[in-house]
């Protein structure tokens, strides 16, 4: 924040169909205007801008935030003393603390508060590589002309982590089913899970893992399957020729993030589609919905991917 203006992300400005409101503080916006709920701000003199909408998601975090900090290295000598600002709950999750500490360096990192306004004199935004919708007004869905990505950009950050963490690639041999641990968008999970094991994968949960394992286990997937969601973001680490599936609601058939990424890295991912548990009216209902996969278009499906 600076003045009365606000940092919002120009996708957002730039589509009145797509919302960015966080119910914190920014409320609604629309034709460059903005309701802000009045809070106390703080005062940040300079600093680099690794946060944006949607950083609590592993997702948005390290896809269309990170990589701010990792082109932050090649900014003129002039900004050497610029921090990185960063929202305080990077330093409570183990895993999106080690990722940007992949990219900190000698900068500090200055937390900002989840409760206040920061106010940022002079502040260095970075146009982040990939830019989707994060929600929607009721009534529409996400369509492919909403997505777009700098590829040369993704793929140098990917080698960036994966250089930096040690990690080699080597040929993968693994084939892993991406399990969730949590009830959000519940769905016959046990079910699939024992179709999978059958067929030889082994069921893993990226969230109980560092981030160096989730690197490294993404790294060794020759197959891949699992529910749409933040899980699929790690696949920017796997390899060539990785065969993924997963799964999505009907109303999101026009969604790409996952495919986006598919493509920069030349990963096989196909889809099939799950029936809701109840009405969908916009991608507020779909986040949370609960839905059921067909077991027997999820066995066929996997058989078609292993090449039976």
């Amino acid at each position: 924040m600076a003045d009365n203006r606000l940092a919002v992300p120009p996708l957002y400005t730039e589509h009145a169909h797509m919302q960015v409101s966080d119910n914190r503080f920014l409320l609604r916006h629309a034709a460059g205007l903005a309701e802000v709920l009045e809070s106390r701000t703080e005062a940040v003199h300079s600093g680099i801008g690794v946060f944006g909408a949607g950083a609590t998601n592993w997702y948005h975090w390290l896809i269309e935030i990170l990589p701010a900090a990792f082109l932050a290295e090649s900014l003129p000598k002039q900004y050497l003393g610029f921090p990185l600002l960063v929202p305080e709950h990077v330093r409570s999750i183990t895993t999106f603390g080690d990722a940007l500490q992949l990219f900190a360096g000698d900068r500090s990192v200055v937390l900002l508060s989840n409760e206040t306004l920061t106010r940022v004199d002079n502040l260095v935004f970075i146009d982040p590589p990939v830019r989707g919708p994060m929600n929607m007004q009721a009534g529409y869905w996400p369509s492919p002309k909403d997505y777009s990505q700098h590829d040369v950009v993704l793929r140098a950050f990917r080698k960036a982590m994966i250089d930096r963490l040690g990690l080699a690639e080597t040929k993968p041999t693994r084939r892993l089913f991406l399990a969730r641990s949590n009830a959000l968008r519940s769905y016959n999970q046990d079910d699939l899970i024992a179709i999978a094991a059958d067929r030889g994968f082994e069921v893993v949960f990226p969230e109980t893992m560092t981030f160096r394992e989730q690197v490294e286990t993404y790294l060794q997937s020759e197959f891949l399957i699992g529910p749409s969601g933040a899980a699929f973001a790690n696949t920017l680490f796997c390899q060539p020729g990785t065969r993924a599936l997963t799964w999505i609601l009907p109303q999101y058939s026009g969604f790409c993030a996952y495919s986006n990424l598919a493509r920069v890295v030349g990963i096989d991912l196909r889809y099939l589609f799950v029936s809701p548990t109840s009405t969908i009216g916009s991608t507020h209902d779909a986040y949370k919905a609960s839905y059921n996969l067909d077991a027997g278009a999820f066995g066929a499906r996997v058989d078609l991917m292993l090449g039976h």
